[in-house]
């Protein structure tokens, strides 16, 4: 987005009826890099089993590291999947991934270290959405967006 990204959030609000924010392509570079450490540190474990050599003790860290970029991977590509990092605003409330908080319990929307986080009534039972990196570029305007949007729909 650019500089005038509140004004195309309600553009876009108001021409499809809801703002749909997909996960930053920096969520995805993070795939990326878990892929490939899985696949090097992973292929490096595989040819050292298969050689019968002796293992030293840094050769422990190929499939400590292969594993933990498996797990990685893993969580992420099902964070992509489930729309974890998707962020949508439209005339019900505010949906990130599977968590929606509706309009009328919404309390109140703030700033805090660069994620918009969104509280809620404690009896909805959703508690807060906080918006991080993740989704937003500009979190800041986002917030002061959101506040907006959230004072014309009481």
């Amino acid at each position: 987005m650019t500089e005038n990204a509140p004004d195309l959030w309600t553009t876009a609000l108001h021409r499809n009826g809801r703002l749909v924010l997909p996960a930053r392509p920096r969520v995805k570079i993070y795939l990326l890099i878990a892929a490939a450490v899985l696949l090097t540190n992973g292929g490096d474990t595989v040819n050292r089993l298969v050689s019968d050599d002796s293992w030293s003790v840094f050769d422990y860290f190929d499939p400590i590291s292969a594993l933990l970029a498996a797990g990685a991977l893993v969580t992420l590509l099902n964070n992509l999947r489930i729309g974890r990092y998707t962020l949508t605003v439209d005339s019900l409330g505010v949906t990130l991934g599977r968590t929606s908080l509706r309009w009328p319990d919404i309390t109140r929307i703030e700033l805090d270290d660069d994620e918009v986080v969104v509280h809620s009534h404690p009896t909805s039972g959703t508690g807060e959405l906080r918006l991080t990196e993740s989704t937003l570029h500009h979190p800041q305007q986002f917030a002061t967006w959101l506040q907006a949007e959230h004072r014309s729909r009481r």
